[in-house]
């Protein structure tokens, strides 16, 4: 984290008349020093103080902004010093000395706390790659991506580390991780043909820290009825920043029915806050008894959401929308008869 602060302290002496004089006190030239050239635009709002009155043209307002801009242009660790502030012909006249510092890049980041998610998951999540410029705002957007990932209970505040080079620097990042894997089982024996019923339920949240989650359930209840689901989602395709997410159910009443749905979708990332999605999906249902009839569904589905919370698992504050289309056609073959 950055912290720019800035004391002035002057002391004006013009003999009589001072409390008048101080009152429309107004700014001269300001001139800026550097060991490294400066782009003059950077500090247009320090060049631009001459005639303006004192207290209502901040100098530390100008002066923070332009080591803002630096920030943006790749020197966040940017100083600036006011001094040898004079007055001349009425007017408050003085210097800001500015060093630059180093270009800074990011060579790498740590998550503190994490046992299981990879840094190069985090980088990914965070749309940030090794190398790139640090411009000062990539810690924020840092800790917002990891917050709303769903992966961390907990995200504190990113700290800047020194690299092994005077430009690199490193994001560290202290997190909680919350349990990533879910077993429950309840295996019984009923029935007069004494079948295995039960509960089975896997379900793994961020597959060897990739972010990679599948899920899958076996549930039967006897007397021939049983349902199969499977779920995954592959966060990035190879190349594409898509995701891809495919469900499948299946349930079977040996002697009534049986019934499987399936559905895939592909979702984009805009910001950190829009997602669209897009898919297709179906289900078929098939009537086991004598001469019993077939239905089947086909539909394509759009939606788009809007997470604005500040948490994908403990929100406190925000809202969550997510609009939702879905069209298709259903068929149905009547037993004996034509389509």
């Amino acid at each position: 984290m950055r912290s720019w602060t800035l004391a002035l302290l002057f002391l004006v002496t013009t003999g009589d008349g001072l409390a008048a004089e101080q009152t429309h006190l107004r700014w001269g030239e300001v001139t800026v020093q550097s060991s490294s050239p400066v782009d003059s635009t950077t500090w247009v709002e320090v060049f631009g103080l001459s005639g303006l009155v004192v207290r209502e043209a901040s100098l530390e307002r100008a002066v923070l902004d332009g080591l803002r801009r630096l920030g943006r242009e790749g020197f966040p660790f940017a100083r600036a010093q006011p001094g040898d502030f004079d007055l001349k012909a009425g007017r408050l006249v003085g210097r800001v000395t500015v060093e630059r510092g180093p270009r800074a890049r990011i060579a790498g980041i740590t998550l503190s706390g994490a046992e299981v998610t990879r840094p190069k998951t985090a980088l990914r999540i965070a749309g940030i790659e090794l190398g790139q410029r640090f411009t000062g705002v990539e810690d924020a957007a840092l800790k917002e991506r990891l917050l709303r990932s769903g992966l961390f209970q907990s995200v504190g505040d990113v700290i800047l580390l020194p690299g092994s080079e005077p430009e690199a620097i490193f994001l560290s990042v202290p997190v909680t991780e919350p349990p990533y894997t879910r077993f429950r089982g309840v295996l019984g024996v009923s029935g007069r043909e004494s079948r295995l019923t039960g509960l089975l339920d896997l379900d793994l949240a961020n597959i060897a820290g990739t972010a990679r989650q599948a899920a899958g359930r076996w549930e039967s209840r006897g007397d021939g009825l049983s349902r199969f689901s499977l779920h995954y989602r592959e966060p990035w395709l190879p190349l594409v920043p898509v995701g891809i997410e495919g469900d499948l159910a299946h349930d079977v009443n040996e002697t009534l029915y049986s019934f499987t749905k399936w559905e895939i979708t592909g979702d984009v990332t805009w910001g950190s806050r829009w997602r669209f999605r897009i898919g297709r999906g179906g289900s078929r249902a098939v009537q086991t008894q004598p001469a019993a009839g077939k239905a089947s569904e086909g539909f394509t589905m759009a939606g788009l959401e809007l997470d604005h919370r500040n948490s994908a698992t403990n929100p406190t504050s925000g809202f969550r929308v997510f609009l939702e289309s879905r069209r298709g056609k259903k068929t149905l073959i009547p037993p004996g008869d034509s389509l």
